[in-house]
């Protein structure tokens, strides 16, 4: 089986970020550490609103797949831009829970699994959530 990710995103981060930085150095103001403060903190946030969200079995086995959410941050090339990421160590899962699909067996359809949207709750909450954070950031630093 192919392995699917979802990913939770705002577009393109660097180009979010220059049309900010843009706009803010017109006015005097660097928000690079805003943002980059603003993203660590929506990141770890996201991470334990999905350990809290995520679906467990059952029968009493755990998976782990709840346990298995992280977040990553880098900084990419001479630009500086902040790559980071939320994402699930059992990324094959991802979709799986996410969306409604068959069950198969012996390559017939046997009935369908139930979906456990979890991920894009999450999603809507960041791209609404990060833009006020960095605001609010950056109206704390002075500007």
């Amino acid at each position: 089986m192919a392995q699917k990710n979802i990913e939770i995103s705002i577009g393109d981060p660097q180009k979010f970020k220059t049309t900010i930085d843009s706009f803010l150095k017109n006015l005097g103001v660097d928000v690079s550490d805003s943002m980059d403060e603003a993203i660590t903190e929506i990141g770890k946030e996201a991470v334990e609103k999905l350990k809290m969200t995520s679906p467990v079995r059952k029968k009493g086995k755990s998976t782990g797949y709840a346990k298995a959410w992280k977040f990553k941050k880098n900084m990419k090339g001479k630009t500086g831009a902040i790559e980071s990421k939320v994402y699930n160590e059992q990324g094959n899962l991802t979709h799986l829970l996410e969306k409604e699909h068959p069950i198969v067996s012996n390559g017939r359809v046997v009935g369908r699994a139930k979906a456990h949207p979890h991920i894009k709750p999450v999603e809507e909450w960041v791209q609404s959530e990060l833009p006020k954070r960095i605001a609010q950031k950056i109206r704390k630093t002075g500007g």
